[in-house]
């Protein structure tokens, strides 16, 4: 697997499991932007916000999970696209 494919593996595992701003810092540049036309995350304008966001999503959905449907990287330009269907039970 090509670095930024395990740099992207690992951020998103990090961030889509509700870890938090604090695992997937690491993996980001300071300020990443993020948006969303998603109504609950209009307002969240960094992957920092996004981040700590999915964590209360994953503190309401304790057995949330996500399947990886596609994983696009192109290495040239550094891109990285993944294409998931995240889930879990409410209980909040």
């Amino acid at each position: 697997m090509s670095d930024i494919k395990n740099i992207a593996n690992s951020f998103f595992e990090a961030c889509e499991t509700g870890k938090g701003w604090q695992a997937c810092k690491d993996y980001c540049i300071e300020d990443a932007s993020f948006s969303s036309h998603a109504e609950p995350l209009l307002d969240v304008k960094t992957i920092e916000g996004y981040s700590d966001w999915m964590t209360g999503v994953c503190l309401m959905l304790p057995d949330s999970n996500y399947e990886i449907k596609s994983l696009t990287v192109e290495e040239e330009s550094g891109h990285v696209s993944f294409f998931a269907v995240f889930s879990g039970t409410h209980t909040g």
